[in-house]
């Protein structure tokens, strides 16, 4: 009897924790769990998406600046001519008078030489007051020295010997001169359309508009 008792509990022993893991086992899951009705979910943040660029509206339309074309040429060569004529009478009145001849043919000397290249300064254009100075003094010098060296006195034990060539290579010169100071040099160089200066400047009002922001900008034209 003492053993039968011991191996029904046994038995007992066994079933009884078999039972409980099938019963764990066969149990349904949890369900899930609902949110409750009056609480809404909150919906996922989205990244923030920026205000498409729009150009500008502009009230006005200005036009474009004028472009600089091609530079013109103005000719003053007159006003070195009427100097020139002026130095050449002042010479041949004090040349006919006979009185303080050399007087005359110093005023005329320096009018020749120094007026023609201030006249080039008045018009701003200081390399060619420079060349017409050096042309005037230059060109009478080396055409003396070539109707000096022409008359070839070398030879010749006369000391008067080659003034005569030397006075009309230096007239020759001096005739050279005055032509190329009037119808080279004397000419002024400017574009004949110049774009618009700084002192015509025009102001526009440019709104921009966006999505999310407006704004207001200037603008001009210089």
């Amino acid at each position: 009897m003492r053993a039968g008792a011991t191996f029904l509990v046994f038995i007992l022993t066994l079933i009884v924790p078999a039972t409980s893991l099938a019963q764990a086992g066969l149990a349904d899951p949890p369900a899930p769990r609902m949110p409750a009705l009056g609480a809404p979910s909150a919906p996922a943040a989205a990244a923030p998406t920026p205000a498409p660029a729009r150009s500008p509206v502009y009230l006005d339309s200005l036009p474009p600046p004028k472009r600089l074309q091609e530079p013109g040429s103005h000719w003053y060569g007159w006003e070195i001519i009427l100097s020139d004529v002026a130095s050449l009478s002042v010479l041949g009145i004090g040349a006919a008078s006979g009185d303080d001849a050399g007087a005359s043919m110093g005023i005329s000397i320096l009018g020749y030489v120094f007026v023609p290249p201030t006249l080039h300064l008045a018009h701003n254009n200081y390399g060619r007051a420079g060349l017409s100075l050096l042309t005037r003094i230059g060109f009478p010098v080396v055409g003396a020295l070539i109707g000096y060296e022409d008359e070839n006195c070398s030879s010749s034990s006369d000391r008067s010997c080659g003034s005569d060539g030397a006075v009309i290579g230096g007239i020759v010169g001096l005739g050279t001169a005055m032509i190329l100071d009037a119808a080279l040099l004397a000419r002024d160089y400017a574009p004949k359309d110049q774009a618009p200066s700084s002192a015509s400047m025009r102001w526009t009002l440019a709104p921009s508009m966006g999505k999310s922001r407006g704004g207001l900008s200037f603008g001009g034209v210089f």
